[in-house]
């Protein structure tokens, strides 16, 4: 199946039938309209989209902040690394592209996650630092933590130890059990929504389709359940519900996942037949946190984590040890895409981010 895209210089069709293997794991493809060669990310970031967010940086403005260069690009937004001019403080700015304005359920999420970040007061949690909902763009601020995600150390692990395990559920299970307590339901417990700081914290972010209370959740444009579906439990699929069930059924494929480095999908293994040290009490709770039917789960997130770490003799209170593990596996690894000319305090060390900086670069003119 071809790849498509489109030229972010004449916005021409693109396809790329062949993914060409180029210098930095790219394809590459000349648009027959205006000749430029175009790059598209393997990773599933396109040209066109990192342009946007680099161009964005460079014509749009954002009172008391400078921006340094792009986080992350997502489906709702655009995450800058940026200083806040009145106490040099770097902080990470989230915004929604122009071209996004017109949709008012994504504006909806957008001041949705600010409202819960706002409402939110935890360690396990990013403070929200300012926000301007009426400006254009719209966007808001949070404190810089480096780190990386998650997923990036699941991606490059073949096995996660059990100690590594219970020092990022821990910490992830008490902000989640804080989050339920509050009112919220999360409705996207994920890999990549999880930050491990070089400090030792764990965090959980991106509160775009968070819920307030339980019970039925609001749908896409196209009809579907919010979220991610390799993660979701099957409710918020069959019946359009979600509850802290569900964000405990996520929290538990994240376990089974770290500990396997598989997904507990269709008939899976149990855990301990490759993480061979799993006590059979903890593996009982994590398949417990596993069930199909929501009202066979554990009554929250936090009697699942006590069950499944109480066999191990860990506490599941968090602790120096912990922090010391959760700080060698965020060894920070920023990527960005530079905006600021000059700007070298991230190195641009992953591969499949140099073709795009590359080609924004060009575009540019630097």
């Amino acid at each position: 199946m071809p790849t498509t895209a489109k030229c972010p210089r004449c916005l021409t069709p693109l396809e790329f039938p062949v993914l060409i293997e180029g210098e930095h794991g790219n394809a590459w493809v000349r648009c027959h309209t205006c000749a430029l060669h175009v790059i598209f990310d393997q990773t599933g970031t396109d040209t066109a989209s990192a342009l946007s967010a680099v161009l964005l940086a460079r014509q749009a403005t954002f009172p008391g902040y400078r921006l340094l260069g792009v986080l992350a690009i997502g489906g709702m937004g655009f995450l800058y690394s940026a200083v806040r001019e009145k106490d040099h403080l770097l902080c990470a700015l989230k915004a929604v592209p122009p071209e996004f304005s017109g949709y008012r359920s994504l504006l909806q999420r957008f001041r949705r996650e600010a409202y819960a970040m706002r409402a939110l007061r935890h360690p396990g949690f990013l403070p929200l630092l300012e926000e301007a909902q009426d400006r254009t763009p719209p966007f808001f601020t949070m404190p810089f933590v480096a780190g990386r995600t998650l997923k990036q150390v699941i991606d490059e692990r073949d096995l996660m130890t059990l100690d590594e395990t219970t020092a990022v559920i821990a910490q992830l299970g008490e902000s989640l059990h804080t989050l339920h307590q509050s009112g919220f339901v999360h409705r996207d417990v994920k890999p990549s929504n999880v930050l491990l700081g070089s400090r030792g914290e764990v965090l959980l972010f991106d509160f775009g389709v968070v819920q307030e209370s339980t019970g039925q959740s609001d749908l896409t444009d196209e009809g579907m359940a919010l979220g991610t579906p390799t993660y979701n439990a099957p409710e918020t699929f069959e019946r359009c519900e979600t509850s802290p069930l569900s964000d405990q059924y996520s929290l538990a494929v994240i376990i089974y996942q770290m500990l396997t480095t598989k997904l507990p999908m269709g008939v899976f293994p149990i855990p301990s037949s490759i993480a061979r040290d799993l006590p059979r009490d903890s593996e009982t709770a994590l398949l417990r946190a596993l069930a199909h039917d929501p009202a066979e789960r554990h009554d929250s997130v936090k009697q699942f984590v006590r069950s499944f770490m109480r066999p191990m003799m860990y506490q599941s209170a968090i602790n120096d040890t912990q922090r010391e593990i959760i700080q060698r596996l965020a060894q920070p690894t920023p990527l960005m895409l530079a905006v600021e000319p000059g700007y070298e305090a991230f190195p641009e060390n992953a591969h499949h981010d140099i073709g795009l900086n590359w080609l924004v670069k060009k575009l540019l003119g630097k």
